[in-house]
């Protein structure tokens, strides 16, 4: 028991005079909440206010001709959050990812499938662009634009 007692101090003074400096690398899995700069190649949607709209209908011709190609949407809520939606498209599939991390009302994840065609519906009011034939269930509804 003595041995014991006389034992813990000396570990508690090595333990105090060991290099602290070394820092242990682990993977952390970091969600951005930070705000994300738009580039002009970017189609951004401001409630139905879609600026760029002619590089998504380009993306959709190339989809549509089978020609390989890459967009990113943002989307603003009402509450000013973004969405950001990235189209990849390699000739054959649509590889579509959707990242709330930024919407602070929002789910704050990324998720990711892959899809096979792109629908345009028009109506008098609205032009919608949905992302169809999913492996897995997202929110498909790519744009919606007030006319």
């Amino acid at each position: 028991m003595k041995r014991s007692l006389l034992l813990l101090p000396i570990c508690l003074i090595l333990i105090s005079c060991m290099d602290h400096s070394e820092v242990i690398d682990s993977p952390v899995i970091e969600v951005s909440s930070s705000i994300y700069t738009h580039t002009d190649e970017d189609i951004i949607d401001k409630l139905g206010e879609v600026t760029n709209l002619q590089r998504f209908e380009d993306f959709v011709i190339n989809v549509n001709g089978k020609q390989g190609d890459n967009i990113r949407i943002v989307s603003y809520t009402t509450e000013g959050g973004q969405i950001l939606k990235d189209l990849l498209f390699d000739g054959n599939n649509i590889m579509y990812t959707k990242d709330s991390t930024r919407d602070s009302y929002g789910e704050k994840l990324v998720a990711a499938t892959t899809c096979q065609s792109i629908e345009k519906i028009e109506s008098s009011e609205l032009t919608v662009y949905k992302i169809n034939e999913c492996e897995e269930e997202l929110d498909n509804y790519l744009l919606v634009i007030k006319k």
